[in-house]
């Protein structure tokens, strides 16, 4: 349960990267 957490948490932090990424540019 709790490395499920922790993969949401990845995927949503990867997802706000990507966009400022894409914003960035």
């Amino acid at each position: 349960m709790l490395n499920l957490q922790y993969q949401k948490t990845t995927d949503s932090f990867k997802v706000a990267i990507t966009s400022f990424l894409i914003d960035g540019i």
